[in-house]
């Protein structure tokens, strides 16, 4: 008799070390930050408020805040988008955000 064997889909490193749940990384936002000078964000869902001293974006979960100096917006599609400047704090808000 045969075993149906199932092949698992594999994640990257990070994912497992940190023990994140499939469902949550596949569909959630991912934030890279490049020292203090820049970032991307990819999966994120529409732009709540940009300044150039703040960005907040509205993610699956919640909110997301990047506050800064001479925040711009470098790049962005659908779901992908690129920020330069000197960037001071992210927060992740699961009510609202406010700049």
């Amino acid at each position: 008799m045969k075993k149906n064997k199932r092949k698992k889909k594999r994640l990257p490193l990070s994912y497992k070390a940190f023990g994140f749940p499939a469902h949550i990384t596949s569909k959630g936002a991912n934030l890279s930050i490049y020292e203090n000078i820049g970032a991307s964000i990819e999966n994120y869902g529409s732009i709540e408020e940009y300044t150039s001293q703040c960005l907040c974006l509205k993610t699956r979960s919640g909110h997301l805040k990047i506050c800064g100096t001479e925040l711009i917006i470098s790049e962005t599609d659908a779901d992908n988008m690129v920020i330069s400047g000197k960037i001071n704090s992210v927060t992740f808000d699961y009510a609202n955000c406010c700049c």
